[in-house]
């Protein structure tokens, strides 16, 4: 069903590009997905981008290599909040102001900000969906956690279109929405999820990270996705190997 899934998505992105009204200068990465900042020269780059290239314990992964079945129980407890929408590396980002908590184990994690990747990081069988939407949390020990929903083209994304009239066009500056979001409505309901343990996918790759991937995606339309597209292009950055690290997943034939 999974696989149906991503084929189902690779249009266009249109919903998240312009939100409000603050400027503030923002300083451009010293990596990149193409070029000679490609992904592949990452470590060359900086030596704090060693783990880039010799991290043992690296993401994206291809969720297809599962190690193991289970349910990962995961309490989700995102608010109504007013958000920013900011560039950082290479992406768009939303930021709430009290954005909520998820709850893993006996522990909360809370939401710092969400991020958007056009085409999927993570893969399934070695093929990506047309965005991923990942969000970001940690506590106060800097344990991190990240959530990821997959999104694929399909009816319309109403929390996506309410963003879509604040959306910049450009990604000089930060831009605040007017309004409060409900961030729950960006995440399925009662999800079931892979879980494994990983890294960042940006420069410096830092590992340590709790990764949670919602097997249920999300829909949007192919003008919502094409707008993505347009801003982002592709920020994915090319699957790492799953080593001998555990990789949980809600069933085997997903």
């Amino acid at each position: 069903m999974m696989r149906k899934q991503v084929k189902r998505g690779s249009a266009a992105l249109m919903a998240l590009a312009a939100m409000g009204l603050t400027c503030v200068a923002w300083a451009k990465p010293d990596w990149s997905y193409e070029g000679e900042q490609r992904p592949a020269n990452w470590a060359e780059l900086n030596p704090d981008y060693a783990l880039c290239r010799d991290g043992l314990a690296q993401s994206p992964v291809d969720l297809a290599g599962a190690t193991d079945i289970g349910r990962v129980l995961v309490g989700l407890d995102y608010r109504t909040a007013p958000l920013t929408l900011r560039r950082a590396n290479h992406a768009l980002e939303l930021v709430p102001a009290n954005g909520g908590r998820i709850f893993l184990g006996h522990e909360s994690y809370p939401l710092k900000f969400i991020r958007f990747h056009t085409p999927s990081e993570h893969t399934y069988n070695g093929e990506r969906f047309p965005l991923e939407m990942q969000f970001f949390h940690e506590d106060l020990h800097q344990r991190r956690v990240v959530l990821s929903v997959f999104y694929i083209v399909g009816s319309e994304s109403l929390p996506l279109a309410r963003l879509a009239p604040h959306l910049p066009d450009t990604f000089a500056s930060e831009k605040r929405m007017p309004l409060p979001h409900n961030i729950r409505t960006l995440i399925p309901f009662e999800p079931q999820m892979f879980r494994y343990n990983g890294s960042d996918t940006v420069p410096p790759c830092a590992e340590g990270v709790q990764w949670l991937i919602a097997q249920q995606p999300m829909t949007l339309e192919a003008g919502q996705l094409a707008q993505f597209q347009m801003l982002m292009g592709n920020n994915a950055r090319p699957v790492q190997p799953l080593g001998q690290r555990m990789l949980i997943t809600p069933n085997m034939n997903p």
